[in-house]
C-alpha cells in the first residue's frame, strides 16, 4: 500500500476539501433534474452555503483529529500562528467554492447536461479466465482468479453538450498558479486517458472532448519584504485584501483585491500609498463587522466578498479559476496509454511475486531487515528523485535511506501510516487485509510543496 508520513504541520488547502462541496452541488443538480426533468440554470445559495460549510467543517475536523492543536499549546506564538492559518485556509476553500459555483457553474450548465458526479468505473482488460476483457467488474473476475488487470478511475463529472449530445469528461484540479506549462499537462495525460475509456465502457457512449476546471489557490509565500520572520500566506483575494476602515459619515469603508488591480473597466490602479492612507492587508476575517456593508447576518464574508469582487473587480476572481479546454479526444492516445498502463502493471505484479516468493524462502526477514531491502533493489530500482517538488524533499527520505530508527517499523514508530486508498475497490481490498483508517493527517503533495493536480 505505501507508506504516508504523518503530517508535521498544518496541512494546507488541497482539492479533497473543494471537490467535497462542488460534488455535493453538482449531485444536488442532477438529482433535481432527474427528479424534475428540468435541470435548474444554476445552484440555489442555501446549497452552496451548506456545501461550502460541509467542506470546511470537513477541513476543521481532519485538523482537530491529527493532534497539532494539542502539540502547539505549550507555545502561544505558535498556537495563534496556527489559529490564522486555520482560519485562512478555511476562508480560502469556502472562497473557492462560491466563486466557482457563482461564476463557472451556471457556464457549465448552459451548455452541458450533468449525467454523472463522481462515479467509480472499473473493469479488468488483459482476461486470463475467460471472462473477457471489458466484462464485468473486479468481483465477478476476482472469484474466477482472474490474472487480468484491475483498471480504475473516478471522473469528477460527466456531460452531455446540449447542442449535439456530444459527452464531455471533467476533472476539477486546484493549482497555486495555471501557469502555461500547467495548463498544457492534460494534452497528454494519464488520468484523463483511464478516466474516459472507463466511462466509455460503463456507458456505452463516446466521449468526444475533456475539460479541465481548474481553481487556483495563489502561491503560499511572504509578503514584501520577504524576510525569514514573516508569515506565509496565501496569495489570494478570497483570503486577503487591502482594507480601509469604515470612518463615517466621511467614508463607508473599502476593499481592494490586490495592491496593483484592475478595476471593472479595465484600468489598472494601485492601493494609495500617502501618509494618510488608511488602506492595509489584511485577512478577510480580521475586519470589523462594518467592514462588510449590506452583509446579511446569515451571509459569511467569504461569500461576500467573492460577490463583492464579482460585482467590482472581476478581472480578479476570474484569476482564482482556469479553464483548459474542449481537449478533443485522440483515440491513438487512448491505445497508447491502455497498452502502457497494462504494460506497467503486468511488471509489477511480476516485481511483487518476486518479492513473495523471496520472503517465503527467507522466512523471518521482512522490511525492518537490511537484506530484505537489498533484494526489492534488484527487482525496483530506487529512485534517488528525492526532491521533485521544486527543491522541497520527499517526506519518505528518513525511511528510505534509512536516516531514522523508524525505517525498520514505518507504522509502529508512530511517524508514518499507511497510504489511503482513494477508489472503493482498492480500499475493500486493503481492509480484507486487515488495513483500518487512520484519524491523523497524512502529508500529501501540499505539504511535500506539490501542486494538486
Amino acid at each position: 500500500m505505501g507508506f504516508s508520513r504523518k503530517a508535521q504541520s498544518l496541512p494546507l488547502t488541497t482539492g479533497i476539501y473543494t471537490h467535497l462541496a462542488i460534488a455535493e452541488v453538482c449531485q444536488w443538480i442532477l438529482d433535481a433534474r432527474l427528479k424534475t426533468g428540468m435541470q435548474p440554470e444554476r445552484a440555489p445559495d442555501e446549497v452552496v452555503r451548506w456545501a461550502a460549510g460541509l467542506a470546511v467543517e470537513e477541513y476543521q475536523r481532519v485538523i482537530g483529529l491529527s493532534g497539532l492543536l494539542q502539540i502547539t499549546q505549550e507555545d502561544p506564538n505558535a498556537q495563534a500562528e496556527l489559529a490564522r492559518t486555520i482560519q485562512e485556509q478555511s476562508t480560502l476553500i469556502e472562497g473557492l467554492v462560491w466563486a466557482w459555483c457563482l461564476c463557472r457553474l451556471p457556464v457549465v450548465l448552459q451548455e452541458y447536461l450533468i449525467v454523472a458526479v463522481e462515479e467509480e468505473q472499473e473493469w479488468v482488460d488483459a482476461c486470463s479466465c475467460g471472462l473477457g476483457s471489458g466484462i464485468g467488474g473486479f468481483r465477478e473476475h476476482a472469484t474466477r482468479k482472474c490474472g487480468g488487470i484491475g483498471i480504475e478511475s473516478r471522473p469528477d463529472l460527466l456531460l452531455e453538450r446540449r447542442i449535439d449530445h456530444a459527452w464531455c469528461y471533467v476533472e476539477l484540479k486546484t493549482a497555486s498558479v495555471a501557469w502555461k506549462s500547467w495548463q498544457e499537462q492534460f494534452e497528454r495525460n494519464l488520468q484523463l486517458l483511464v478516466g474516459v475509456l472507463g466511462a466509455e465502457r460503463r456507458h456505452g457512449v463516446e466521449i468526444t472532448h475533456c475539460r479541465i476546471e481548474g481553481l487556483v489557490k495563489g502561491q503560499w509565500k511572504r509578503d514584501y519584504p520577504y524576510e525569514e520572520h514573516q508569515p506565509k500566506t496565501q496569495q489570494s483575494p478570497l483570503c486577503y485584501a487591502y482594507h480601509e476602515p469604515a470612518n463615517p459619515p466621511l467614508g463607508f469603508g473599502d476593499w481592494l483585491p490586490a495592491y496593483e488591480y484592475v478595476d471593472r473597466e479595465g484600468i489598472k490602479h494601485r492601493v494609495p500609498k500617502s501618509r494618510d492612507s488608511r488602506y492595509r492587508k489584511i485577512g478577510i476575517w480580521e475586519a470589523d463587522d462594518d467592514g462588510f456593508p449590506g452583509k446579511p447576518a446569515w451571509m459569511s464574508r467569504s461569500e461576500w466578498i467573492v460577490r463583492y469582487w464579482a460585482e467590482n473587480y472581476p478581472y480578479h476572481l476570474t484569476k482564482t479559476m482556469a479553464q483548459v479546454g474542449p481537449i478533443p479526444k485522440k483515440r491513438d492516445q487512448l491505445d497508447m496509454a491502455l497498452r502502457s498502463l497494462i504494460c506497467v502493471e503486468k511488471l509489477w505484479q511480476e516485481r511483487l511475486w518476486a518479492i513473495y516468493e523471496w520472503q517465503v524462502k527467507n522466512a523471518g526477514q521482512g522490511w525492518g531487515d537490511p537484506a530484505f531491502h537489498a533484494f526489492v533493489e534488484t527487482v525496483v530500482p530506487r529512485s534517488f528523485r528525492c526532491l521533485p517538488y521544486d527543491g522541497h524533499p520527499c517526506p519518505n527520505i528518513p525511511i528510505c535511506f534509512q536516516e531514522a530508527e523508524s525505517w525498520r517499523d514505518p507504522v509502529g514508530s508512530g511517524a508514518f501510516l499507511y497510504r489511503k486508498p482513494h477508489h472503493t475497490a482498492e480500499r475493500v481490498q486493503a481492509e480484507a487485509r486487515g488495513w483500518k483508517p487512520e484519524v491523523s493527517q497524512g502529508v500529501g503533495e501540499e505539504e511535500a510543496g506539490g501542486e494538486d493536480a
